[in-house]
C-alpha cells in the first residue's frame, strides 16, 4: 500500500488525504492554500440479528453483529469521469463484507461526497440493519472554534469552548426545520462543512463533545437484505472546506441546496403568506381523566365562525374528530366520522368562502386504526419502560428533557385506548383487501407504531390516497390540507417488496407529495398543501411547513435555564436563530409559526397545558407578538386565545394593515439594541416596519438604533414615528440612513414603529 494517498478532481480545489489501509478520509484540504482539517473517520455497521416489536411501536433488533474492521483491497481507487463531476472508488471489505467507498468530486457546493456502497458477503445474501459513519476533528484549541446547526437547538456562533452537551440535527428530511448541516469554523482560519443527506432513509446525527474535538456522528438507518451480485448504497456525507467565515458563507446556503435539487415551490396560491389558520377540533379529546370539547359537534364550530371572523382569523383547521378516529385513519371517504358531520361541514366551507375564508382539513397517512391495532400499542406501554411513569408530569414538548416526549406519549396511548378500541373494526378491511400496502416484519407481520402503518412508497397506495384528497376537495370545495406526521413510521420496511432496500419506506411521502401536488393544482389551483415535518425534502413540494423547531426558543423567558448551557440566552440570541435557520431553508420557503397548537396543548398534564400556563398571559402575549409578527402564516389552536385576545386581535389586524409583517423580508442585522432582553426585526415590502418586543418580565429603557440602505440621502434630524402596536408616537433621531432613539418597555411589551418616512 502508498504510504499516502490523495484524492483530487479537475472540478474543484477541495482534496481529500485518506487513510491508506481503510480508505477512510483523515483530511481535507484546499489545494494552494495552508487552510487544512484533519479527520478521524470511523465506520460501523450493524448487521443479522433478530427482529423484536419495540414496545412503543416500530421494530428493535437484537443479537446483532457490528462490523467495523475495514481494509482496502486495491491500493488505488477507480477514477471516472462526467460532464460536471469525477468519482473515486476505493474498493474494500469491513470485515467479510465486501464494499466500495465512493467519493465524488463536483465544482458546486458541497463539493465532496462520500457514499458508502455494500455487496452480500461470499456465504450469500446479508441482513443490514444499519451503517454509522462518524467523523472526529481533532482541535488543539477550542476557543479558537466556533460551531453552527443552523435549525437545531444550539445558539448561533456557539465557541467549541462552551459546546458542553450533545445536540441532536434534524436531518433534511427531518422534523425540525433543518437543512442537516454543521459548520466548524477556525476563526480567521477557514471553516469545515460536514453534512450528511439522503432521500432515502431518515438518519439520525449528533454533534457532541469530546476529548480530542467535536464527534459528529451520522446513523444513516441504511437497512436491506442485499443479495449476491446486489448493492446497497448509503445516503451521501457531504464535506467541504472554505477560507471563507460561516458568516459569509450562511446567505449562500439556499443555493447549495438548489445544487442538490432543493426548492421550495415557486407556485404558492397567494393567500398562504397572509393566513391566519384557527386549528380546531370537533368533539372531545381525552386527558388523564380531563375531557376538552371546544366545538362538541361542527354545528358549534359553525355557530362560532363569527367569533373567529371577528379575531382576525382568515383559515380554519379542522383536526380529525376525536376521540375516534383521532390521529389515525378510519375512511377517508367517511368524512361524519373521521372530521364531523358531512353536511355541516360543507356548509361551514361555504360560510367561510362567503366571508373570504379559507377551510382546510387535517389529513394523515400513516396508518390505519382497529382493535388489534389499539390492544397492541397499549400492551406495549403497559409492558414498556414508562408503565409506572404515565401519571408523572412532563415538561414542553421540545425542551430536551431526556424521554419526557416516550412519556407522555405513552400517556397518551392509554387515555385514548378505550375510544380509538370502541370505535374501530376487529380488523380493518384495507389490510385484507390491499395486504401489499403495509409495512411488515420479516415474518409477514404488520408492524406500525400506533397503527398498522402503511407503506407510503408503494406507487398503489400512493395513488388511492391521491384519489382519496381529490375527493375529498371535491366533495367538500376545502381549500387544502395540513398532512400529519407522513414520516412518523421511522422504521425499516421488511416487506417482500422493499426487504432488498427495507429502509425506503421512510421518505416515502416525498414522491407521494410531488405526484400529489401536480393532480392537486391541476383540479384546484389556489389549494394550500401544508405539512408537518420541516426538514428541507419536505418543503419541496409544500406550500408551507410546521414550526416544531422554534417551540424550544419560547424558554427564553426563563433566562435561568440557559444562562448556563448552548441554548439562547436571551432575545437576540433568539433573533440570530432566527435569521439563520431562514438563510438554510430553500428560497421562498414560509413556516407557519405558532405558540400554542394541538401538539403544544395535548403532551403537558391539565394546568401546564397553555403558554399562559407557564408564562403568564403577558408572556404569551409576548411570544405572540414575537412569531405573528415576523413574517410568514400564523396559527393559533382554539382555546390558545384565552386571556390575550385583545393582542390576537391587534395583532391580525396589523397584519392586514401591514402587509409586510407577514409577507415582507426580515432584517435582524439592521436593528442594534443595547439590551438583550429586546427582539428586534426590521420587516420591509412596500413599506417598512420595526417590531421590538421585551422579552423579559422587568421594565427595560434601551438603546435602540436602526440601519436603513436606501435612508441615507434622506433629510437628518428628529422624526416623529407612530408605534402601531401601542397607539401612540415617538421621536427618533434620523442621521445619515440610521434611526435611533432611547426607548422604554414594560414587562413583556411589544412595539411595531412605522418607519415610512
Amino acid at each position: 500500500m502508498p504510504d499516502d494517498l490523495v484524492l483530487t478532481s479537475e472540478f474543484s480545489p477541495v482534496a481529500i488525504q485518506v487513510d491508506p489501509l481503510s480508505g477512510l478520509p483523515v483530511a481535507i484540504t484546499l489545494v494552494g492554500s495552508d487552510i487544512a482539517v484533519a479527520i478521524e473517520a470511523h465506520i460501523r455497521l450493524v448487521t443479522g440479528g433478530d427482529e423484536v416489536h419495540s414496545p412503543l411501536g416500530g421494530l428493535d433488533y437484537e443479537g446483532c453483529l457490528e462490523r467495523s474492521e475495514i481494509r482496502l483491497t486495491e491500493a488505488r481507487p477507480v477514477s471516472s469521469v462526467y460532464t460536471d463531476h469525477r468519482v473515486h472508488e476505493l474498493a474494500a471489505r469491513l470485515d467479510e463484507w465486501p464494499c466500495r467507498l465512493v467519493y465524488t468530486f463536483r465544482s458546486e457546493h458541497p463539493r465532496v461526497r462520500l457514499a458508502v456502497e455494500l455487496e452480500a458477503p461470499a456465504a450469500g445474501s446479508g441482513l443490514v440493519r444499519n451503517l454509522h459513519i462518524d467523523l472526529t476533528v481533532p482541535v488543539e484549541n477550542p476557543h479558537e472554534w466556533l460551531i453552527h446547526c443552523p435549525g437545531n437547538h444550539v445558539r448561533p456562533n456557539l465557541s467549541l469552548a462552551d459546546f458542553t452537551k450533545p445536540v441532536a440535527i434534524s436531518p433534511a428530511g427531518g422534523l425540525m426545520g433543518s437543512s442537516g448541516l454543521v459548520a466548524l469554523e477556525h476563526q480567521g482560519n477557514g471553516t469545515f462543512l460536514w453534512w450528511p443527506f439522503s432521500r432515502q432513509e431518515i438518519g439520525d446525527t449528533h454533534a457532541q463533545p469530546a476529548e480530542r474535538g467535536p464527534r459528529l456522528t451520522w446513523r444513516t438507518d441504511l437497512a436491506g437484505e442485499v443479495a449476491p451480485g446486489a448493492r446497497l448504497r448509503s445516503g451521501d456525507l457531504h464535506l467541504d472546506l472554505f477560507d471563507d467565515a460561516w458568516s459569509d458563507l450562511l446567505p449562500q446556503t439556499a443555493n447549495w441546496l438548489r445544487t442538490l435539487g432543493i426548492t421550495a415551490p415557486t407556485d404558492p396560491p397567494e393567500w398562504v403568506a397572509t393566513a391566519k389558520i384557527f386549528e380546531v377540533q370537533i368533539g372531545y379529546s381525552v386527558f388523564s381523566g380531563y375531557e376538552y370539547a371546544p366545538y362538541p359537534t361542527a354545528a358549534d364550530l359553525l355557530a362560532d365562525l363569527a367569533r373567529i371572523e371577528a379575531m382576525g382569523f382568515n383559515t380554519i383547521q379542522v383536526m380529525p374528530r376525536q376521540p375516534f378516529p383521532s390521529y389515525n385513519v378510519h375512511d377517508y371517504r367517511d368524512i361524519s366520522t373521521s372530521w364531523g358531520d358531512e353536511a355541516t361541514l360543507r356548509e361551514l366551507v361555504k360560510q367561510c368562502h362567503q366571508r373570504d375564508m379559507h377551510l382546510i382539513l387535517d389529513i394523515l397517512l400513516h396508518g390505519v386504526v382497529d382493535k388489534e391495532a389499539v390492544a397492541r400499542a397499549a400492551d406495549g406501554v403497559r409492558s414498556g419502560p414508562y408503565a409506572d411513569r404515565i401519571a408523572e408530569a412532563t415538561p414542553h414538548l421540545w425542551s430536551d428533557h431526556g424521554d419526557a416526549v416516550d412519556v407522555a406519549y405513552s400517556r397518551h396511548i392509554i387515555d385514548f385506548e378505550p375510544h380509538w378500541s370502541g370505535g374501530a373494526p376487529d380488523v380493518h378491511p384495507l389490510t385484507e383487501e390491499h395486504p401489499e400496502w403495509f409495512a411488515r416484519d420479516s415474518s409477514g407481520a404488520i408492524i406500525g407504531v400506533y397503527t398498522k402503518a402503511f407503506d407510503v412508497a408503494n406507487p398503489s397506495w400512493q395513488q388511492y390516497f391521491i384519489d382519496s384528497s381529490l375527493y375529498l376537495i371535491e366533495t367538500l370545495d376545502i381549500d387544502g390540507f395540513r398532512f400529519d406526521a407522513p414520516t412518523y413510521n421511522y422504521f425499516a420496511n421488511w416487506s417482500d417488496r422493499t426487504r432488498a432496500h427495507a429502509s425506503m419506506s421512510m421518505l416515502g411521502c416525498l414522491p407521494l407529495f410531488r405526484h400529489l401536488r401536480t393532480a392537486m393544482k391541476a383540479l384546484k389551483p389556489e389549494a394550500m398543501l401544508y405539512t408537518e415535518p420541516s426538514g428541507v425534502l419536505l418543503r419541496e413540494s409544500m406550500d408551507l411547513s410546521y414550526n416544531y423547531d422554534e417551540q424550544w426558543l419560547f424558554s427564553v423567558l426563563e433566562p435561568e435555564i440557559h444562562s448556563r448551557d448552548q441554548g439562547v440566552r436571551n432575545a437576540k440570541d433568539l433573533a440570530h436563530w432566527l435569521r439563520d435557520r431562514d438563510l438554510v431553508l430553500p428560497q421562498g420557503s414560509m413556516t407557519a409559526h405558532h405558540i400554542d397548537s394541538h401538539d403544544t396543548f395535548w403532551w403537558p398534564l391539565p394546568g401546564e397545558k397553555w403558554l399562559r400556563d407557564r408564562y403568564g398571559a403577558d408572556g404569551a402575549a409576548a411570544l405572540l407578538g414575537t412569531f405573528a409578527l415576523s413574517g410568514g402564516p400564523f396559527m393559533m389552536f382554539v382555546g390558545g386565545e384565552q386571556e390575550i385576545e385583545d393582542q390576537l386581535r391587534r395583532v391580525n389586524l396589523l397584519r392586514d394593515e401591514r402587509p409586510e409583517l407577514a409577507v415582507g423580508r426580515s432584517d435582524y442585522d439592521a436593528v442594534t439594541l443595547a439590551d438583550d432582553t429586546v427582539y428586534g426585526v426590521v420587516r420591509t415590502g412596500d413599506k417598512r416596519s420595526l417590531v421590538l418586543v421585551n422579552l423579559s418580565s422587568r421594565s427595560v429603557r434601551t438603546s435602540c438604533s436602526v440601519r436603513i440602505a436606501d435612508g441615507a440621502s434622506a433629510e437628518d434630524g428628529p422624526v416623529q414615528v407612530a408605534d402601531l402596536f401601542q397607539d401612540e408616537h415617538l421621536v427618533l433621531t434620523r442621521a445619515g440612513g440610521v434611526w435611533s432613539a432611547d426607548l422604554d418597555f414594560r414587562p413583556y411589551q411589544v412595539r411595531v414603529l412605522a418607519l415610512d418616512s
